[in-house]
């Protein structure tokens, strides 16, 4: 997901320096592109961003908090190196891009696009940082592909990688006979013979067996909301789609 939350607690002997972030964050809200806020918590000072959240395989589709909030901490000179260097790292080697390339892991193929970055998670505290990364590549290619492409980058910061999870893609050819039997039962169920099956990023049960792939859920031009709040489908979509899944499901399972 895209996280549309992220906090940070700040701390200064100087009460100045808080003053300073109100008055900056006072004009990022007056400029209405960052929802951005700050309380006091003792003697620190609390900062929060509220984001967007979309799904993990169209970041651009959101409004990533943690981005959010790194680019305005990056407003501001911190006396804590490490801290410094996080987030001049986050900006400078991901900040508002979503493919990777300078953290030097872009890739791009004609079957699938370019890779897919979005940051997740983050947490840091005085002993370590943690930053959750996913990264969504191009079928032609492999997770070392990614890892070997993002290594001197990390390595100028002394971070390492923890390998969390990773899920081969799934990909069929277009005239396959699974492919095949499921664009001609839509086509004929709803009468669009242009669209073509597509490649997305989206991970589904399909990985749960063997000779699967996923199969609607989307018609052309209606609005995407998947793991989004509201997500929602319409009465007329749902029973089209019921007509088109018991369609395929006898079909596929007639065919030799």
């Amino acid at each position: 997901m895209v996280p549309d939350f992220a906090r940070a607690v700040v701390r200064s002997k100087d009460a100045g320096d808080y003053e300073a972030i109100r008055e900056k964050i006072a004009e990022k809200r007056r400029d209405g592109v960052t929802k951005i806020s700050a309380k006091s918590i003792g003697s620190n000072l609390e900062i929060s961003v509220e984001g967007e959240a979309a799904h993990g395989s169209k970041p651009q589709d959101g409004v990533n908090a943690i981005t959010a909030l790194m680019a305005f901490l990056g407003e501001f000179e911190f006396a804590n190196d490490d801290a410094a260097d996080v987030i001049d790292f986050y900006n400078t080697y991901i900040g508002n891009e979503f493919d990777g390339a300078s953290l030097g892991c872009r890739l791009e193929d004609d079957d699938s696009g370019a890779t897919i970055l979005n940051a997740g998670m983050i947490a840091m505290n005085a002993k370590e940082l943690k930053l959750t990364v996913n990264i969504r590549y191009p079928i032609t290619f492999t997770d070392e592909d990614i890892y070997s492409g993002m290594m001197p980058v990390l390595g100028k910061y002394n971070m390492g990688v923890v390998k969390n999870m990773h899920m081969a893609p799934i990909c069929f050819a277009e005239d396959s006979e699974l492919i095949s039997t499921l664009m001609d039962v839509y086509a004929e169920e709803t009468g669009d013979t242009e669209s073509r099956a597509l490649v997305i990023g989206g991970g589904t049960y399909a990985r749960a067996f063997s000779n699967v792939v996923a199969f609607g859920g989307l018609f052309p031009g209606e609005e995407e909301t998947f793991h989004c709040a509201e997500e929602y489908i319409a009465e007329e979509s749902l029973l089209k789609m019921t007509r088109i899944f018991a369609q395929a499901i006898d079909r596929l399972g007639r065919s030799d």
